[in-house]
């Protein structure tokens, strides 16, 4: 079974969008939390699926979730 990449490896304002994203916040509503636009969300989380290594065909929002969710337990 594959391992889920922790979260050591984001900076804390991607953990910080991980975590609301894990929440099921959208895009824009992050944005507007943060105080960005929807688009440097939606690049944020590009970086993040890529330092966790989301593998192809699998929904980035869905992993980064995961991966959160996986965080919490271990923590």
């Amino acid at each position: 079974m594959r391992r889920f990449n922790d979260l050591a490896s984001l900076t804390e304002r991607e953990k910080t969008i991980a975590r609301y994203v894990a929440s099921g916040l959208g895009n824009g509503q992050i944005g507007q939390l943060l105080s960005v636009q929807t688009n440097t969300i939606t690049n944020r989380l590009r970086i993040i699926a890529d330092k966790l290594e989301v593998p192809e065909g699998y929904s980035s929002r869905v992993w980064v979730a995961r991966v959160v969710w996986e965080a919490d337990q271990n923590a």
